[in-house]
């Protein structure tokens, strides 16, 4: 179990391929996770939209049900990143709304995101 654990240190980000590593010790973190830690989220709908979100994986299918309920956009591909604290996981849902070159719907009606507003990483970068 601790070699699948180590095997994911590094995670990709769904859309650039770029690489953030979790840790040195990522059997640590991934346990952190499970008891008190975060994650952030990338979901891709069939017509093309997405949403990006932060929470543990319940919170993830909350997102998916209301997207699928409100909209009819059935999920195509979901991907969660287990992160170690809140705040990584608020930053990392950032950056990845920023790699899907979209603003959220609130700047952009015609945004391919679902996304209403920017996530509170914008703001925990910008310190």
């Amino acid at each position: 179990v601790s070699s699948l654990l180590l095997a994911i240190a590094v995670i990709k980000t769904p859309l650039s391929g770029m690489t953030r590593k979790v840790g040195v010790n990522a059997a640590e973190t991934v346990a952190q996770t499970a008891t008190k830690g975060s994650g952030a989220y990338y979901l891709e709908f069939q017509s093309g939209k997405m949403y990006v979100g932060k929470g543990l994986e319940t919170r993830m299918a909350t997102s998916i049900s209301r997207i699928e309920t409100q909209f009819g956009d059935k999920l195509l591909k979901s991907t969660f990143y287990p992160t170690a604290t809140t705040r990584e996981a608020f930053i990392l849902e950032h950056q990845m709304m920023l790699q899907t070159g979209y603003k959220p719907l609130f700047y952009d009606a015609n945004s391919m995101l679902y996304n209403k507003i920017w996530s509170p990483g914008k703001t925990l970068l910008e310190q």
